[in-house]
């Protein structure tokens, strides 16, 4: 069996409301999916409310990712590429304690904190992303 960690990735976009980030969200997830990762799904917050239909409140914008350590760093680079040019948006990822917050802008001091980001320790399996 491997070890995975959970990775969760908040998605913002200054120019967004929930909705906007919920569907940058998902095409974030789709494009993840395509990485050997065990799971993405949806961050909730809690039980929805009584009496509504839904079983779960979702997190607008935040997804958990269950994978493999080794994938990290690929999946760091799939965010920046994803983020691309687009200077309203930013991506917070947390692993193990450990978090770091991306605008996809090319820059050799971003490039710098990605990599110290990646190389502070392993992360823990199983460990809470927070």
């Amino acid at each position: 069996m491997t070890d995975t960690v959970l990775l969760r990735i908040d998605v913002d976009d200054s120019d967004a409301d929930d909705e906007d980030r919920a569907r940058l969200a998902r095409r974030l997830r789709d494009a993840l999916l395509d990485l050997d990762v065990d799971a993405v799904q949806e961050a909730s917050t809690g039980p929805a409310p009584d009496g509504s239909k839904g079983v779960e409140m979702v997190e607008a914008g935040a997804l958990l990712v269950s994978l493999a350590p080794a994938l990290l760093a690929s999946v760091t680079d799939l965010v920046r590429r994803w983020l691309g040019d687009r200077g309203t948006r930013t991506v917070r990822m947390s692993v193990d304690g450990n978090s770091i917050e991306v605008s996809g802008v090319s820059s050799a001091d971003e490039e710098r904190l990605v990599e110290d980001w990646l190389h502070r320790g392993r992360p823990t399996a199983g460990a809470d992303p927070s």
